[in-house]
């Protein structure tokens, strides 16, 4: 894994005892098809947290999706959760046990960009993992 990938910095919070669960820290996740389906990419980093998780079976997860403000808001949220949870099932069905899992969604209620430009918009489509037990 590259030092600066999303799975290196997650496992050196993991491996840091100085690091605790903090509702701060954040590790953003690659974007989402428009369609939910993962990416090949998103399966190489699912592959890469999964293999992370069996080595550190205290750790639990909570994934959380969000949007951007582009379409209605009602199909923002239910994109988001589906989102969320796509990215849960794909690390149960890498062997993780599901009672180590939260998804949630956030639909378009935390931009980091503004939605002005397909560009901008594309930004705050993001899903992000959070250690919430060590």
């Amino acid at each position: 894994m590259p030092e600066t990938s999303t799975e290196a910095k997650l496992l050196a919070f993991i491996k840091d005892p100085a690091q605790t669960p903090d509702k701060a820290v954040w590790f953003d996740l690659n974007h989402l098809t428009a369609n939910n389906q993962l990416k090949v990419s998103d399966q190489t980093q699912l592959n890469n947290i999964a293999i992370i998780l069996a080595a550190y079976p205290n750790i639990k997860l909570k994934i959380r999706e969000y949007s951007d403000n582009t379409a209605d808001p009602e199909n923002n949220k239910i994109a988001s959760k589906t989102s969320a949870q796509e990215v849960m099932n794909a690390l149960i069905n890498r062997g993780i046990s599901q009672n180590r899992l939260t998804a949630e969604d956030y639909d378009e209620t935390q931009p980091i960009s503004s939605d002005d430009t397909l560009e901008e918009g594309i930004k705050n489509r993001r899903v992000a993992l959070r250690v919430t037990e060590k």
